[in-house]
């Protein structure tokens, strides 16, 4: 923290910087967790939807009810999609007045998006049904 030059003989700091930075914090921890909830999820399954990658089975007690006989394209749409999530984040910090928001951004959209992918890919081996 540095002194503005009117405040320095009263001790008080500058913290309006202080301020802006947590704010940028704050907004990219909300646009992240959006992002992980409301984006990663549906975008990844309608790629694989459109590219016709093989899922899990969801139907128990079929032949190859496991996640072997999902397709290697299957695993890696997931983490690709991740990536992309990311992907804005990285970018703003490399931008020194936006980095606070970078931070924000990756602090809530990579954690939460994993744990979205780790909640669907679930869903999709055990199924939506009681076994």
């Amino acid at each position: 923290m540095t002194l503005s030059p009117s405040r320095r003989d009263t001790g008080q700091t500058n913290s309006t910087s202080d301020d802006r930075l947590l704010w940028l914090f704050v907004a990219g921890l909300g646009i992240g967790l959006a992002v992980a909830i409301a984006v990663y999820a549906p975008v990844t399954l309608r790629t694989q939807g459109a590219l016709d990658i093989v899922g899990p089975s969801l139907r128990p007690g079929s032949p190859g009810y496991n996640a072997a006989n999902a397709s290697l394209g299957h695993w890696a749409s997931w983490a690709v999609s991740i990536a992309a999530v990311a992907a804005p984040g990285l970018l703003l910090l490399l931008n020194r007045r936006y980095r606070s928001l970078g931070h924000g951004y990756l602090f809530a959209a990579v954690p939460v998006g994993i744990a979205v992918a780790a909640i669907v890919i679930g869903f999709e081996i055990s199924g939506f049904t009681a076994s």
